[in-house]
């Protein structure tokens, strides 16, 4: 939230109006709001909290004192306030979204889902709340449900490299991979060397038994990070599947050379060594009954 724009409700009582409405109450409303934009969050949770020295408070005050807590870091007061500003005002602008961040924040993602709903009962077109919850039904595997919501998403921000890879990534897992490229190139499209979507592509596209444009994608995200041994290894997977074994066996020792260490690796240094050198003996058999 770049700047705070705190407009006290009247849903108080009495003697909470009347404080609110003193010079004391609005000037440390003021100091607060200076002190959250000037990033000085420590100072204006201090002055919110002493608006409440002598009030009820108000859902915004709440608000804001939670929005504070959360830029200090303290998820569960932030999700405390939230929760008492929602209790005050029902109809408090983004709380359920506010509220279902928290608690995904807290890990409670099944509580947070809820939350998003309500949201998006109350805003159909909220973006944050259709994009956190494709996320964490992605999460349970429920990709038919979070397809729907990043393609609802997209509907809004067309352009979201985010949205399009994690709808890239969904569909992908539900095994539609031609699908999941068509997302890929539009991330493409707008960058060209977006290292995620280029090793996605190359994912799908080995799955569907295309090694040479698996291969192709792969070399783009190789042009960028020659040293990653992710991508030697699968480098490696591919140059296997197409029975070029002692450039799959160069592409696993490269990705051992640059770090990578792990069972399945040893094994496939084993496998195509194996391959190689019995390849070689009987290149060497043929060569010596010729």
């Amino acid at each position: 939230m770049a700047t705070v724009d705190l407009h006290l409700t009247e849903k108080t009582d009495a003697g909470n109006k009347q404080f609110m409405k003193t010079n004391i109450g609005q000037d440390l409303v003021r100091q607060g709001n200076e002190a959250y934009n000037s990033k000085d969050y420590l100072r204006a949770l201090t002055l919110y909290k002493r608006v409440l020295v002598n009030s009820r408070g108000s859902a915004d005050l709440y608000f804001f004192i939670a929005e504070t807590y959360q830029k200090l870091g303290d998820t569960g007061k932030s999700l405390r306030y939230f929760r008492r500003a929602l209790r005050m005002d029902k109809n408090c602008p983004n709380i359920y979204f506010k509220i279902g961040l928290a608690l995904q924040d807290l890990g409670r993602r099944k509580e947070a889902l809820a939350f998003y709903k309500q949201e998006l009962d109350h805003d159909p077109s909220h973006f944050e709340a259709l994009f956190n919850s494709a996320v964490i039904l992605g999460a349970k595997k429920k990709y038919g449900e979070s397809i729907v919501l990043y393609e609802k998403a997209l509907s809004i921000r067309p352009d979201d490299t985010d949205t399009l890879l994690n709808l890239a990534v969904d569909l992908g897992n539900s095994h539609k991979y031609e699908e999941s490229n068509d997302q890929c190139a539009r991330i493409l499209k707008i960058n060209p060397n977006d290292l995620a979507a280029n090793f996605l592509t190359a994912s799908n596209t080995f799955d569907l038994g295309k090694y040479e444009e698996a291969l192709a994608a792969l070399s783009r995200c190789l042009a960028v990070e020659p040293k990653n041994p992710t991508y030697h290894i699968f480098k490696g997977d591919i140059l296997s599947s197409m029975k070029r074994n002692t450039e799959a066996l160069e592409a696993y020792l490269q990705a051992r050379k640059f770090g990578a260490s792990s069972p399945r690796l040893n094994r496939c240094i084993k496998e195509q060594g194996d391959i190689v050198r019995f390849a070689a003996r009987q290149n060497q058999i043929e060569k010596s009954r010729g």
